[in-house]
């Protein structure tokens, strides 16, 4: 049941937040006084890698690794190995939820992922993988 003091209430909150849909400012389009425009921040930087840089002192962070698919999962796709000049690592599609619906093997690939560390072994958890073929760049496909 609505009383005196809950009514007292409700109109002591919306008074102390305001009401109003639009921010309060100048009629001139000045912003809202004590306010400040919201800036995005640039895109962090991610550093491109070799395979071998994969290590213990990049755990956790975010790389960026440019090279050859030399193994995929033949079942679904959902892993694959790249190997250049300096070694090789893994790269795990599964937890973006990722699946390769071709072969891959052999084409170039530039991964963006999270370094992690799966049995003794370090893999990338990709976030992107952009394939190039005949000069195009083709995204894997989701499941």
């Amino acid at each position: 049941m609505w009383t005196a003091c809950t009514g007292l209430l409700v109109a002591a909150v919306v008074a102390a937040t305001g009401c109003t849909a639009e921010p309060r400012g100048g009629t001139d389009g000045t912003p809202p006084t004590g306010r400040s425009a919201a800036v995005e921040s640039p895109p962090e930087k991610v550093p491109t890698v070799c395979t071998g840089c994969v290590t213990e002192e990049r755990l956790g962070q975010t790389v960026a690794v440019e090279a050859t698919v030399a193994q995929q999962c033949p079942a679904r796709g959902c892993w694959f190995r790249m190997k250049d000049d300096a070694g090789e690592v893994m790269v795990d599609l599964a937890p973006k939820k990722l699946e390769l619906s071709e072969s891959r093997v052999g084409q170039k690939a530039k991964v963006t992922g999270t370094v992690v560390k799966k049995g003794g072994k370090f893999w990338l958890e990709a976030q992107k993988v952009e394939f190039t073929t005949a000069g195009k760049d083709t995204p894997p496909e989701k499941k």
